[in-house]
């Protein structure tokens, strides 16, 4: 019998499994964060950062979610840097903050991180491949008397399958700059007892790298959420992006769908369960279990039916499309929508305490349960509006302000101050 053993399960440090939550309306936007980290994939710490001013003098702010570094420099840094960077610069929309971060965080990855970060990089990706398919739910266990090999390549075939049809190929990124088999043997032999490696299953994996690229909940990869308001901009927005930093030489960035059109809402990023559940009134699983249940239910009793009409097999598959749309259109008149019209007319307060509120809600289901805590700890809370700008509600510290003067009179000059008075009254 030949035995299967995963030996490794490859956590990059500054993984981040996290809550946030953004809560807008005409008046403001509120923005919280809690302070877990989970790092090697067992140790969590309350202290991280994960929400910023993007810009001293302007009423932007960012969040960050999941990998708390790109290509090993911490966000934190990169965020600090364009900050000093922008200085008293102002962008007409958020869209131009958005998108000169974008350029900055580019330039100042490539001249940071040398040609073996970017294999290293590559190399992760590997890693992070090979645990993603091992650690499927579905994974078969290999039984006594059955060949390995072939019992993992039909599952790769359908792993394969899944993924195509799911997502797009990534042909933007150059593989060519490690060795894939060669790399791929090397850890098929360091987390498995196998003696001999399997040329058809390394070529499988080799297929499925493309598309586990563009798999959004991939471990390497860090969510960045740029709030708050440009100058020409009476309402606040939200632009957010996902990147992995470079692979190879190709930088990696997915943008995310944005709020406009929408003067109001609730947006939870990271581990969203328990805002949904406040939202939906329904848990996520259960409801697609729930309408999955009944898809199938349907498709089952109908296929029994030998000699079924054509008509009336489409007037089931039309029924079935009717039933899960009348189940989101209750949803939203009964529960969503009556929910955004008082999230329309929150105060500025108000906003943050709903933020805060649904953080430390999923940060409490957590607590509740058996799993690991990876969200918790201080709650750091922010209110942007347009003219009073960027203001800290809660802010955890890792140093004694009252001994640390200093640092708020540097952190705006007089000089600075005179300045922004100036500016505003111009």
């Amino acid at each position: 019998m030949v035995c299967y053993y995963l030996l490794e399960i490859k956590v990059i440090w500054g993984v981040s499994l996290t809550a946030e939550v953004i809560v807008y309306n005409k008046n403001a936007i509120a923005l919280a964060a809690d302070s877990a980290v989970t790092v090697y994939g067992s140790k969590t710490y309350n202290s991280a950062n994960k929400l910023f001013m993007l810009s001293k003098y302007y009423p932007v702010g960012v969040l960050i979610y999941n990998s708390a570094s790109i290509n090993g420099i911490s966000i934190e840094i990169i965020i600090k840097e364009y900050r000093k960077k922008l200085g008293k610069k102002c962008f007409a929309t958020l869209k131009e903050y958005k998108d000169d971060f974008v350029k900055f965080l580019k330039e100042f990855l490539a001249k940071q991180i040398t040609d073996n970060d970017k294999k290293t990089s590559l190399i992760n990706q590997l890693h992070n491949l090979f645990n993603y398919v091992f650690n499927l739910p579905d994974v078969p266990q290999v039984q006594q008397g059955q060949d390995f090999f072939t019992v993992i390549n039909n599952f790769l075939d359908n792993v394969l399958l899944y993924v195509s049809k799911s997502y797009s190929k990534d042909t933007d990124i150059d593989f060519s700059i490690i060795d894939l088999r060669k790399e791929m043997e090397n850890l098929i032999s360091i987390k498995t007892q196998l003696q001999q490696i399997n040329q058809d299953t390394i070529t499988k994996l080799i297929e499925i790298l493309p598309y586990y690229m563009n798999i959004p909940f991939n471990p390497n990869l860090t969510g960045i959420a740029i709030c708050g308001y440009g100058e020409d901009e009476f309402s606040p927005m939200v632009y957010g992006f996902e990147t992995i930093g470079f692979v190879n030489n190709f930088f990696k960035i997915n943008d995310l769908q944005n709020n406009e059109g929408s003067s109001n809402g609730v947006i939870p990023l990271a581990q969203r369960d328990m805002t949904d559940l406040f939202i939906k009134g329904v848990d996520t699983q259960v409801y697609e279990f729930i309408v999955n249940q009944y898809n199938q239910f349907i498709d089952n009793f109908f296929s029994k039916i030998p000699g079924m009409d054509p008509v009336f097999a489409r007037y089931v598959t039309t029924n079935k499309q009717v039933i899960s749309k009348k189940i989101q259109e209750v949803l939203q008149k009964e529960k969503i929508q009556p929910l955004l019209d008082v999230i329309s007319i929150l105060s500025k307060d108000e906003l943050a305490e709903l933020g805060e509120s649904l953080v430390n809600l999923q940060a409490l289901k957590h607590k509740m349960s058996l799993n690991m805590e990876t969200v918790g700890g201080p709650i750091d809370v922010a209110i942007i509006s347009k003219h009073d700008g960027f203001i800290w509600k809660k802010r955890k510290l890792y140093f004694d302000k009252d001994i640390n003067q200093h640092f708020f009179e540097n952190y705006f000059s007089k000089d600075e101050v005179c300045d922004i008075i100036k500016n505003k009254e111009e």
